[in-house]
């Protein structure tokens, strides 16, 4: 299908070519009336602008960029992508902007197409996700002076960030299990290069000890079933095992519960389950497994809304997102007394 052009539009429209590129790109030369009549001609034809020319002629793409980095069976984090995506998206439509996704293998690759798309003006600014607390793709975007916000952590001063109160859900959960009388509590987690995984471990680790309890924190390098199972088997067979278990995601939770039932223990009962983040395969589980209800599509729209914010007055911003649920299920068992 032949592209829609400008000359198009004026032919239509009845006008100069010039009095076309005037009026679409909100410039003085045409009435109110002439400008309203060829944006009007425009939609019609099905006119789109072209990223290639706005990006020759100096101006906004309209279009923001997301990397994920993502290996062979890494699928961990599908859902949240999804969601926040959506989110994302939702609030980008309201000024017609759009969403330029890179899968990447590492973060040398992330940084080599933040420093690309820069270079070709592909888009005006990027989201980045999983801070690390001494993140190298920071000073990419200071250096090459690109917007960005990052979710999930600040990780330099002319960036804008959307968080989630990890602290605070970090001691909901702890406080969780102290209720029910359990002395002994573990959290299977990510590696601590990671800022968000730095922030829950400690708060972890504070709490835990505020109520007397015993905690134990098991870094691992990928965030799945096989990597949830094998840490849990090491704790739940060790000789001073947990009874209460936190995990990063669902699927390392999954792992954890099927660590947990091939050593004979009963979720619920011997052991006391619990995830940062909910899934259907999570509500499914018998027993349930108790979660974290999470508000992920809201945080993508607090990003998209924050870099539109920092590319229209130049000032990042740092806001926190809505506070996650705890859905209690049967996995958090019994109050022990």
């Amino acid at each position: 299908m032949k592209r829609v052009t400008i000359k198009d539009i004026a032919r239509e429209a009845g006008v100069s070519p010039g009095a076309v590129s005037f009026a679409l790109n909100d410039r003085p030369g045409v009435s109110e009336s002439t400008r309203e009549r060829i944006k009007q001609v425009a939609v019609e034809l099905g006119w789109t602008r072209s990223a290639a020319a706005a990006a020759l002629s100096g101006k906004r793409v309209g279009s923001f960029g997301l990397t994920l980095q993502r290996g062979v069976g890494d699928d961990h984090a599908e859902a949240f992508i999804m969601r926040f995506m959506a989110g994302m998206q939702r609030e980008l439509d309201k000024n017609h902007l759009s969403i330029v996704l890179q899968v990447v293998p590492s973060i040398e690759a992330e940084e080599r197409t933040l420093r690309t798309w820069w270079a070709e003006r592909r888009v005006d600014g990027v989201v980045l996700l999983r801070p690390t607390i001494d993140d190298s793709r920071a000073r990419v975007l200071t250096e090459i002076g690109m917007p960005g916000v990052t979710i999930g952590g600040p990780v330099a001063e002319k960036i804008s960030t959307v968080g989630v109160e990890e602290v605070g859900t970090t001691q909901l959960l702890v406080d969780h299990f102290a209720a029910r009388g359990h002395q002994r509590i573990a959290y299977v987690t990510g590696p601590p290069e990671l800022q968000y995984v730095s922030w829950r471990a400690e708060a972890f680790k504070a709490r835990a000890r505020h109520h007397g309890m015993i905690p134990q924190v098991v870094h691992v390098v990928t965030g799945d079933e096989l990597t949830g199972m094998d840490a849990s088997e090491r704790l739940v067979r060790s000789g001073n095992a947990p009874t209460a278990l936190l995990y990063d995601n669902e699927l390392m939770t999954v792992g954890g519960v099927t660590a947990c039932t091939d050593a004979g223990l009963v979720v619920g009962s011997d052991v006391c389950i619990a995830s940062y983040e909910d899934s259907p395969a999570l509500r499914m589980m018998r027993p349930g497994i108790s979660a974290l209800r999470r508000h992920t599509e809201q945080i993508g729209t607090l990003a998209a809304r924050a870099l539109v914010d920092l590319l229209e007055d130049g000032e990042p911003t740092s806001q926190i997102g809505p506070f996650p649920e705890l859905v209690v299920r049967g996995s958090s068992g019994e109050i022990l007394g």
